[in-house]
């Protein structure tokens, strides 16, 4: 997994030490201390907790986090600086799952969603079409988000999706793959690839990929173009604002493949 490294200023330290962390029904909950702070550095305290992976919750007057985070707190509020893990999540946002949905259909279909997050694309599909769970494989490495697939009813094999290579039941092939994958470093490209190579002859590949893919003029990227082109493969660029509902102005387009 990626890592970047995060850091911040005194004044951010000196809130940070003055908040409080509260442990209640699986999440952890980060208090920020009694008391108006000015825009500018509750902006920074704001941005230092999100980096943390931590979302405000006006309900619970706290930032909300799904896994703990007090290492790297602990590291933040004692050297000003840590490594945060950097793993591309963004959830896929609905009108993009309606456009993925409508370049690769459903159906009595095999399903498989890699990168799988929390569900958006698997909830979708199965929210249209019930039976589709039974034949619906969800693949994703946090063990938290895996977890919360799970809960769901998922069938859900937590790993990297690299080193997967299909459903344990060997009669069964992949018609349909939806995928969002990470973008970081050209992941896109490689998860793509081999999502490509787990898909059944006349299946159906619909994915998410970062709009660098298509113009950067690294060898990785400029294979992967020629590799579209020799399997006519159609994309669509999505609007700059696509991926706003989920927190990130990412540039991005789908990639519709059918293995022929």
């Amino acid at each position: 997994m990626l890592t970047k490294r995060f850091q911040i200023d005194p004044e951010v330290q000196s809130i940070l030490l003055a908040g409080e962390v509260v442990v209640s029904d699986g999440r952890v909950l980060f208090y920020l201390p009694q008391g108006q702070l000015d825009r500018r550095l509750y902006e920074g305290v704001d941005r230092a907790l999100q980096a943390l992976g931590g979302k405000w919750d006006r309900k619970a007057k706290a930032h909300v986090f799904a896994r703990d985070p007090r290492e790297q707190l602990v590291a933040l509020i004692e050297d000003g600086k840590t490594a945060i893990p950097k793993d591309g999540f963004f959830s896929t946002p609905p009108a993009i799952i309606e456009q993925m949905l409508d370049l690769g259909g459903i159906g009595e279909h095999c399903i498989l969603e890699p990168s799988a997050g929390e569900g958006a694309i698997a909830d979708t599909i199965c929210a249209a079409f019930p039976a589709a769970k039974l034949r619906l494989f969800c693949v994703e490495r946090d063990e938290v988000r895996a977890a919360i697939l799970r809960m769901k009813g998922y069938h859900t094999h937590v790993g990297n999706f690299l080193e997967w290579f299909g459903p344990p039941t060997p009669d069964l092939s992949i018609d349909r793959v939806y995928i969002n994958p990470p973008f970081e470093q050209g992941q896109d490209i490689d998860h793509v690839l081999h999502a490509y190579g787990l898909l059944t002859w006349g299946g159906i590949l619909v994915s998410v990929m970062g709009e660098g893919t298509f113009f950067r003029s690294d060898r990785k990227s400029i294979a992967f173009r020629d590799f579209c082109r020799v399997v006519d493969a159609y994309t669509v660029r999505l609007p700059e604002d696509a991926f706003v509902p989920s927190g990130t102005k990412v540039q991005a387009r789908l990639v519709q493949i059918r293995k022929s």
